[in-house]
Parts: structure tokens; C-alpha cells; sequence
């Protein structure tokens, strides 16, 4: 079984509310020389706690129904370091679809199209598992090798296949993106992700109207 010592950090990616995110090297084993992105979550309350569990068995979920998926990431190890779980999933760049929309290039009506494709088809298969993500937003979008959108992040969703209770943790989302139905705390279903990729699709069309406008200006 893998552990830390299998593996050397070979830069720092990011943090979330919960997490770092590292890059890192296998040292060992048949991926010796391999990359790929490691996230340890830090286990400050019990709702730190809960979503770690959580985020663990969706993405083993992911792993074992969707392994060859262009847009969910894969998860290849997990073990408990310094008392932190580890994730061990795919390397993607490090850049986020806010990276491609405000500091590289004007998005053409193209370039929308199919990154929207990108995101329908992950929700796609994500939703097909009855897993709701309940935060997409552009921050949780990775750009792979490929040039494909890929949805991370996954400490907040919700498998609703074996969920059938709610409770306030479940309902704490971004509450500029959640659909109303989160807001107002009455239901939590697939559906609340398509109302946070309308906001993506607008976001995105809003950054092309604007770079257009400042450039006739």
C-alpha cells in the first residue's frame, strides 16, 4: 500500500479552505518518475472532517465507473499522513478556467462552445453516478494537457445515491452561485449543477462582451 514515502513534492500548487495542494513525484514502484497532483486535507473541525470522507469515497467512485473520463480526474492513491488524509489524483496544469478568462487570451464564441461541451459532458457522467458537485464555479476547473476542461474539487459534493438526508453542511455552498433551491435550504439535487454552469456560460460570454468593448473603445 502506498504512503508518504513513496512520494517527493516538487512545487506547491494551491490551497483551498480545508487543503494544499503539492505536486509531486513517485520515487518508487512501477509510476516511478510519474507526477501527479497530491492534496492534503487538514482536518480542522468536524466539518473538515465529514467532507474529507466524503470527497475520498466520490472520487474511488469516480475511479472505479468513470477511470478513462477526459473531464473528472483520477484518483490513484489515498493513505493517512501526520494525521491529514492524502489524495493522490492526476496531474493536471495549474491553471483554472478564471486563469484562461482574465489573464490569457480573449475566449472566442468557439472557444465558449466547447468549453461548455467540456463541462456538460463531465456533469454528464458525474450526474449519470447520481453525484452532485453543489460548487462548480471557475476556480474548480482545471485546463488539462489536452486543452479540456476538467471539474475538480470534489470536498463538497454529494453522492446522492446513498444520501437521503440533509442537513445544514450540506447546504454550504457558495451562495452567490447556488441555485435557490440550496439558498433557501429546501432541496439538493443534480439540478443545482446546471444552474451553476449557466453562471459559467455567462461568466464567460460577460469577460468576451467586455474584452470586445474595451477594445472598440
Amino acid at each position: 500500500m502506498a504512503g508518504a514515502d513513496k512520494f517527493i513534492v516538487k512545487r506547491y500548487l494551491g490551497k483551498g479552505a480545508y487543503s494544499l495542494v503539492f505536486q509531486v513525484e513517485s520515487i518508487k514502484g512501477n509510476d516511478k518518475g510519474k507526477r501527479y497532483a497530491l492534496k492534503r486535507v487538514l482536518l480542522q473541525d468536524a466539518f473538515s472532517i465529514r467532507i474529507a470522507v466524503r470527497e475520498r469515497k466520490i472520487l474511488e467512485r469516480i475511479a472505479k465507473e468513470k477511470p478513462n473520463s477526459l473531464h473528472l480526474p483520477t484518483l490513484f492513491y489515498s493513505f493517512i499522513h501526520g494525521g491529514s488524509p492524502m489524495l493522490v489524483t492526476e496531474l493536471f496544469s495549474k491553471f483554472t478556467l478564471t486563469d484562461i478568462l482574465y489573464n490569457f487570451f480573449l475566449l472566442t464564441a468557439t472557444d465558449i462552445i466547447l468549453y461548455t461541451a467540456d463541462l456538460v459532458c463531465g456533469l454528464e457522467q458525474l450526474h449519470s453516478m447520481q453525484i452532485a458537485h453543489l460548487d462548480l464555479n471557475e476556480h474548480n476547473i482545471l485546463l488539462s494537457p489536452s486543452g479540456h476542461l476538467v471539474i475538480s474539487d470534489f470536498d463538497r459534493a454529494i453522492d446522492l445515491s446513498v444520501t437521503e438526508n440533509f442537513d445544514y453542511f450540506d447546504f454550504s455552498s457558495n451562495v452567490y452561485r447556488a441555485a435557490p433551491e440550496v439558498q433557501q435550504k429546501v432541496a439538493v439535487t443534480t439540478k443545482a449543477d446546471i444552474w451553476a454552469l449557466g453562471c459559467i456560460v455567462l461568466a464567460m460570454v460577460e469577460r468576451q462582451t467586455h474584452c470586445r468593448a474595451a477594445k472598440e473603445t
